[in-house]
C-alpha cells in the first residue's frame, strides 16, 4: 500500500475536477512558438523596471496581435513563461527579487511559477543548473542575513527568531514542541526551494544540514510540502544527516526532530474529521487502523537509519513526557491526547523488540532531569508490554532517597522539579506513580522496598511538621510546602504498587498487598499528625483513595482475595479514625455513591463502623442551614441508605 498523509489522501479524494481555465502544459507549447513576438515582453523584464500592470498592457498587446487568449490569466502565464526564461538565463539574485516583486502582485505568477519552471526544464528550454545554482545562492544569502525580506516585519521576525535560538538553553527540548510561537519567515523563496527539491533532493538535503538555523530549516521543509506528501518527508528523513551518537547524545542537528514533530502532526490529522459527540464506531475503528499503518510505516523507515536506535528511543522519550503530564488520559480512545503518543512508543518497542536492539545500558549523558524522569518510565512501559528488558529496580526508588542534608543539592532539586511536573495532580493517581510503580510490583518484596523507602524520608517529614532552617519564615514553610509535595508522591507510588499487585491476583502478591495497605493507611495517618494545614485536601483525597480499595477489593474473589472481613485493619478500625468527623463521613458516602458501592453495602459498613446514620442526617443540616456553599448536603441520600437495609 503506497502510503499518504491524511491531508494527501483526502486532496487526492476531493480533486474531482479542475476548475483552471487554461491547460498549462498546452498554453506553454503554444507560447514556445512565438520567442520572436515575446522579445518585448523578454526586454522589459531584463530591465527590471516594469510594474505587473506595466508588463500585463504589454502581454495583452501581443495576445492581441497573435490573436490569442485574452484574458488576464494568460496574459499573467504568458510574464510567468518569460520570467522563467529570464532566471533560466540569469540566475542571479537581483533577477530573483524583480521576478519575486512581479509574481507578488500576480495571484496566477506567484502559484504557478513553479510549475511554469519545472515544465520548462522538463521540456529543455530552462536550465536545470540555472535554477539549482540560484537556489544555492538565495540558500546563503538568507543563511548570512543578506536577503532581507520586503516586509519589516518578516526581517524582524527573523533576528527575533535567531535571537531567541541563540539564548536557548534547551534547545532540543524546544526542537521537540515544534518551535512553539515560531514564524514562517523565509516563504518569499519558496518557489525556487522547491524548484531545488524537485531537482537536487541530495542538494537540498545537503544545504539544510550545514545551517544552523532551525527555524530557516523549518520553513524549508514546509516550502517542499513535508505535511501534505509522505513520499517528501520520507526522502529527507531516510537521508538526513545523523542527529544522535550511538550513545544516545544529540550531535545539535535541528532536521530529525523538526521532521518528526511534522510527522507527529501530519498522523494526528487523521481524526481531525471525525466528530467527538456520538461518532460512528465504524469509522473509528478504521481511523485507529489507518494511523496505525502510518505509525508502522514512519518507524520502519526510521529504524532503517544508522542511528535509528537513538533516534527513536530519543523521541520516545519525548512521546512519554506528553503522557506522564496527562491529568487524564485513556490511551485506547482515539480522541485522547495521550493515544497517538502511546501508538508510536509501543510501535517503537516492538520494532527495537524484533530487531533484538536493546536500549543504552545508561542513559545519555546530555538528559535533562525531565527525560531522565521520562526515560525510567518507558523502560517500564517496555518491561510492562513484556519486552525483554533488564532494570535495576532502584532506580525507581532512587530520586526519593533525600535528606535534610541533601535538601538544596543537584538530586533533592531534580525530583522537586519532577513532581511538580509528572505528580502536581490533584485528588487523582499521578500516570508516574503507576509508571515508577510497576517495576517495584513485580519483585518478590514490593512492601518492604516501599516501607524502607518511606522511613528514610523521615528528615522529609520533619521539614513538613517543624520546617527548614533557614532565616526567613516564609522560605522555611515555602520548603515544608514542597516537602509535603514529596511524600504525597511517594505515597501515590506506593498506591501504584497496591493497584498492580491486586491485579496479579496470587498468594504471595495478595500478602505484599495487605502488608503494603497496613503500611500506606499508617504513611498516611502519620501524614495527618504531622502536617497541619498544608494541602489538607490532598492527603484526605489520598486516605480517601485506600478506603474506597478497602472496601470494593473486600472478597471480591472467594479464592485469593486480597481483602477479606478480618483483614487488619478493618473497616470498622479505619472508620474509627474519622468517625467523629461528621464532613468527613458525608464525604467518604458521597466517594461511595460516585464508585457505584451498592446501599446495603455501605449501610452495613457504617453500622459496622457505629456510625449514627440519623444523627448524622441532623448534624449535616445545622451545617448546611450556616453554610450550604461550603456544606453541601443531599438528606435524600441518607434516606434511601436507611431505607435500603432497615
Amino acid at each position: 500500500m503506497t502510503i499518504k498523509w491524511p491531508r494527501e489522501k483526502q486532496y487526492i479524494e476531493n480533486q474531482t475536477y479542475n476548475n483552471d481555465n487554461l491547460d498549462l502544459s498546452v498554453e506553454l507549447h503554444e507560447l514556445r512558438e512565438f520567442s520572436e513576438e515575446l522579445k518585448v515582453l523578454f526586454s522589459c523584464i531584463e530591465k527590471k523596471v516594469a510594474t505587473t500592470e506595466v508588463l500585463r498592457v504589454e502581454a495583452y498587446k501581443i495576445s492581441e496581435a497573435l490573436n490569442l487568449n485574452r484574458q488576464e490569466e494568460y496574459q499573467d502565464l504568458m510574464i510567468g513563461y518569460v520570467c522563467s526564461l529570464s532566471l533560466s538565463s540569469d540566475p542571479t539574485l537581483a533577477n530573483w527579487e524583480y521576478v519575486k516583486q512581479v509574481s507578488h502582485n500576480s495571484w496566477y505568477i506567484e502559484n504557478y511559477l513553479f510549475d511554469i519552471i519545472m515544465y520548462g526544464i522538463d521540456n529543455h528550454y530552462c536550465k536545470e543548473c540555472s535554477f539549482i545554482a540560484l537556489a544555492v545562492n538565495a540558500f546563503g544569502a538568507l543563511s548570512s542575513n543578506n536577503l532581507p525580506s520586503k516586509f519589516d516585519r518578516i526581517n524582524q521576525a527573523r533576528n527575533n527568531n535567531i535571537a531567541y535560538w541563540n539564548r536557548e538553553e534547551n534547545k532540543l527540548e524546544q526542537l521537540w514542541w515544534g518551535l512553539r510561537n515560531s514564524e514562517l519567515a523565509y516563504e518569499e523563496e519558496k518557489i525556487i526551494f522547491r524548484v531545488l527539491f524537485q531537482l537536487d533532493k541530495r542538494k537540498f538535503i545537503e544545504l539544510i544540514s550545514s545551517c544552523p538555523n532551525p527555524f530557516f530549516i523549518e520553513s524549508l521543509l514546509w516550502t517542499v510540502g513535508l505535511d501534505i506528501k509522505y513520499e517528501s518527508w520520507a526522502d529527507i528523513a531516510i537521508s538526513a544527516p545523523s542527529t544522535f551518537n550511538e550513545d544516545g547524545s544529540w550531535c545539535k542537528s535541528s532536521i530529525l526532530p523538526l521532521l518528526l514533530v511534522s510527522a507527529y502532526r501530519s498522523i494526528n490529522n487523521a481524526s481531525e474529521s471525525i466528530p467527538r459527540y456520538n461518532p460512528e464506531q465504524k469509522l473509528i475503528i478504521e481511523t485507529k487502523d489507518y494511523i496505525a499503518k502510518l505509525v508502522k510505516a514512519v518507524v520502519l523507515l526510521l529504524s532503517k537509519r544508522d542511528d535509528s536506535t537513538s533516534l527513536l528511543l530519543r523521541w520516545s522519550i519525548w512521546l512519554m513526557r506528553n503522557i506522564l503530564i496527562q491529568k487524564e488520559g485513556n490511551e485506547s480512545d482515539l480522541f485522547s491526547s495521550s493515544y497517538l503518543d502511546s501508538v508510536i512508543i509501543d510501535e517503537i518497542g516492538r520494532v527495537l523488540q524484533e530487531s533484538a536492539r536493546r536500549l543504552w545500558s545508561l542513559p545519555p549523558v546530555d538528559l535533562v532531569s525531565w527525560e531522565e524522569w521520562c526515560y525510567k518510565a518507558l523502560l517500564s512501559r517496555y518491561l510492562w508490554k513484556g519486552y525483554d528488558i533488564s532494570i535495576n529496580v532502584n532506580i525507581f526508588v532512587e530520586p526519593w532517597e533525600i535528606s535534610i542534608e541533601s535538601w538544596e543539592e543537584i538530586k533533592s532539586n531534580t525530583l522537586k522539579s519532577n513532581i511538580t511536573m509528572f505528580m502536581n495532580q490533584k485528588n487523582s493517581i499521578p500516570m508516574s506513580a503507576y509508571s515508577f510503580s510497576y517495576p517495584i510490583s513485580q519483585q518478590s518484596n514490593p512492601d518492604e522496598i516501599w516501607r524502607n523507602t518511606w522511613i528514610n524520608l523521615q528528615s522529609v517529614k520533619d521539614i513538613v511538621e517543624i520546617g527548614y532552617p533557614t532565616d526567613d519564615n516564609h522560605d522555611m514553610y515555602t520548603e515544608s510546602t514542597t516537602a509535603n509535595k514529596i511524600l504525597l508522591s511517594f505515597l501515590y507510588l506506593g498506591i501504584g504498587i497496591l493497584d498492580y499487585l491486586y491485579d496479579e491476583s496470587n498468594k504471595i502478591s495478595n500478602n505484599s498487598g495487605r502488608l503494603l495497605y497496613q503500611e500506606l493507611l499508617e504513611a498516611c495517618n502519620e501524614m495527618r499528625e504531622i502536617n497541619y494545614f498544608i494541602d489538607r485536601e490532598e492527603i484526605n483525597a489520598i486516605f480517601t483513595h485506600l478506603v474506597v480499595r478497602r472496601i470494593i477489593w473486600e472478597g471480591l474473589s472467594e479464592n485469593d482475595s486480597l481483602f477479606t472481613e478480618c483483614s487488619s485493619p478493618t473497616i470498622n478500625e479505619i472508620f474509627s479514625k474519622v468517625s467523629n468527623d461528621i464532613v468527613e463521613v458525608w464525604r467518604l458516602i458521597q466517594i461511595f455513591i460516585t464508585n457505584k458501592i451498592e446501599l446495603e453495602r455501605i449501610s452495613c459498613v457504617l453500622k459496622e463502623a457505629n456510625i449514627d446514620l440519623k444523627k448524622l442526617d441532623e448534624d449535616m443540616k445545622i451545617l448546611t442551614a450556616l453554610d450550604a456553599s461550603r456544606y453541601p448536603y443531599d438528606s435524600g441520600v441518607i434516606n434511601n441508605i436507611l431505607l435500603s437495609n432497615p
